[in-house]
């Protein structure tokens, strides 16, 4: 069994070492490029809140103009606290990196609040959705978005897992996997159940689904997969 890593980096070289060190096989074919984009002024007044929801989101709001350390901040994981750096003077993260754990924490909950969504373009509509239901007055900056890459490398085989963290990279996937055959071979390994769905939607029946995308998370579902068989 080998695993085929499509997160783009620096995550994906973090994660096939993670594999590597538990003795899997595992192989780096990013499905996405992230590209800079600049996001535009919120309208609403400073943040009450500002949920950071990726790596790459979280390094280029830490450098930007936008940046607020003092407000309260929700690192979706590791690597975004991480990249968030040690101004920030009030942050939290909840105890699953989805955004359903995003949405258990008290820190959203009550009276209406300025809440900042700092993300890449697309994603987490759920979230957004959710959290303007519940009354609160929300903004989206977009800091980055994601282009599919070409993929030449990736020739899977039977067997074989593939680690998909978003629906970018899933289509990615599905355009290079076409035949059912070929679906029916291998298995994805996902971190959320949204993005299992998603590959249901598209014909892939065979996943696992990880606890996160945190890297532990992921390496700790691919072991199970070998484990099972």
């Amino acid at each position: 069994m080998r695993v085929w890593v499509t997160r783009s980096e620096p995550g994906a070289s973090r994660l096939v070492t993670a594999l590597q060190e538990a003795n899997l096989e595992a192989n780096k074919c990013s499905a996405i490029q992230i590209s800079d984009k600049t996001p535009q002024q919120p309208a609403a007044g400073e943040p009450d809140v500002c949920i950071v929801v990726s790596q790459h989101a979280a390094t280029r709001y830490a450098n930007s103009t936008l940046f607020r350390a003092r407000a309260r901040h929700i690192a979706v994981g590791n690597a975004s606290r991480e990249a968030l750096g040690q101004d920030v003077q009030n942050m939290v993260m909840p105890m699953e990196a989805t955004t359903e754990g995003i949405l258990t924490l008290s820190e959203i909950e009550g009276s209406t609040k300025v809440i900042w969504i700092v993300s890449g373009v697309g994603g987490r509509e759920d979230l957004e959705h959710e959290l303007v239901e519940r009354g609160h007055e929300v903004t989206k900056l977009e800091f980055y978005e994601r282009q599919t890459a070409s993929m030449a490398d990736f020739e899977p085989e039977r067997k074989d897992v593939i680690e998909v963290s978003s629906v970018t990279a899933l289509d990615a996937v599905a355009t290079i996997l076409v035949s059912d055959e070929q679906k029916e071979a291998i298995s994805l390994l996902v971190p959320s159940v949204r993005i299992a769905q998603a590959a249901r939607d598209r014909k892939f029946y065979n996943t696992q689904i990880a606890s996160s995308a945190e890297i532990a998370d992921v390496v700790s579902a691919a072991m199970k997969i070998q484990v099972d068989g």
